[in-house]
């Protein structure tokens, strides 16, 4: 059985398969809140799941999943990502799959997930604090500390170390080992990484080199070969599925990530700050101005910072995620491959949100444009000679 509240807020759809599952296996489901994500079209509920055996709180999502990454992948990531962890780790961070994904139908999902420690009707959504930084409710200190203290963690907590042994990768094979499903037959991303590429493109006006040239290997790199940081890491880290605690106020050390579906062991290391960087920027565009937006540019490019044009906390937000990151290789000499490494994957996501369906259609263009800046910053940062600075 589910609960009338819940079954009306997941639509006739999600309900009727909840519903059927239910019955059959003998769940009933009852909605103890929704968890407010801000843009995201996917569902998220905490629940009471009741069973002969005993009842629980769970966390249901709705969402779309591609074919590949549905049902079975992704439980077995999150199995692999509770194994391989270092110990403790993901009893105090990792949500654990509950059940089997049911399919809803048109790619949609019902994926349920247990989150050990906190109670659940007082945990939030990373999310929340960044809408309330945007409306003026909150202070943004709050949420640029809980950002900075989760980056952190999931480098020195659960990366720990880069794996050993990596085999050496061009730029290109670089960008498609953080782009990986993004290039799959048919995206449109695979669509236009397809099509012959120009060594350069303009954009906004300004001549700059092409980011796709990169990604096809038309580009000449001349950093040659080179060792990636590759390690465990979410693969989809972002304000929507980070969970956070509170108490008498938010615990961001406490935090609890869900959706591990894009888990793995040797992931590149700089994927996850950078889209958890990006995830925000998308959000707070709208509230910018033509001038401010291309003032962001420079910030992220890590060039010097004109900051006194943005909004306060939004500069020390990427800067500070910028730092949390290179904190965790400040003993290993290696401060200057990170963040070459970086910057490539600041072109692989800004590409991601140009061609991704959520991203406004009015931003795309930006994202275009901070990808053909990176590249032009990447070339910049393995050879300073080169025309494009």
């Amino acid at each position: 059985m589910v609960s009338g509240e819940l079954a009306a807020g997941l639509g006739p759809a999600a309900a009727s398969v909840l519903s059927q599952w239910a019955e059959m296996e003998g769940y009933t489901f009852k909605l103890i809140r929704w968890l407010l994500n801000g843009r995201s079209t996917a569902q998220v509920a905490v629940v009471r799941e009741a069973h002969s055996a005993g009842y629980r709180n769970l966390i249901l999502k709705v969402d779309h999943v591609p074919a590949d990454r549905a049902g079975l992948s992704e439980r077995r990531r999150q199995v692999e990502a509770f194994q391989q962890a270092p110990e403790g780790f993901p009893e105090a961070h990792l949500a654990r799959t509950a059940h089997q994904s049911l399919p809803v139908g048109e790619g949609r999902w019902i994926v349920f997930q247990e989150v050990a420690g906190p109670a659940m009707e007082r945990t939030i959504m990373l999310s929340t604090l960044l809408e309330a930084v945007r409306s003026g409710q909150d202070s943004p200190e709050l949420f640029t500390s809980a950002c900075e203290t989760i980056v952190h963690s999931v480098l020195d907590a659960w990366a720990v170390h880069p794996a050993a042994f990596a085999e050496d990768m061009t730029a290109s094979e670089f960008l498609r080992h953080v782009l990986v499903d993004k290039l799959r037959p048919g995206t449109k991303l695979q669509t236009l990484a397809a099509a012959p590429a120009e060594p350069d493109v303009v954009l906004d006006g300004v001549l700059s080199p092409n980011p796709f040239a990169l990604l096809s290997g038309r580009l000449d790199d001349p950093a040659g070969p080179f060792t990636p940081f590759l390690g465990r890491a979410h693969g989809d880290l972002h304000v929507e599925n980070v969970l956070l605690p509170v108490a008498a106020t938010v615990d961001p050390a406490g935090y609890r990530l869900i959706d591990l579906a894009k888990y793995s062991s040797d992931a590149p290391l700089t994927r996850d700050p950078v889209h958890f960087v990006l995830n925000v920027v998308v959000r707070v565009l709208p509230d910018l101005s033509p001038s401010q937006r291309q003032v962001l540019m420079d910030v992220l490019i890590g060039r010097p910072d004109p900051a006194e044009r943005l909004p306060s906390w939004l500069a020390a937000f990427v800067t500070r995620i910028r730092m949390a990151a290179e904190k965790w290789l400040a003993k290993s000499s290696l401060a200057t491959e990170w963040r070459q490494q970086s910057m490539l994957s600041l072109i692989a996501c800004a590409l991601i949100f140009m061609s991704r369906k959520s991203t406004p259609p009015e931003d795309r263009p930006w994202f275009h444009s901070l990808a053909a800046r990176a590249t032009a910053a990447y070339l910049d940062q393995v050879y300073r000679g080169h025309a494009y600075r």
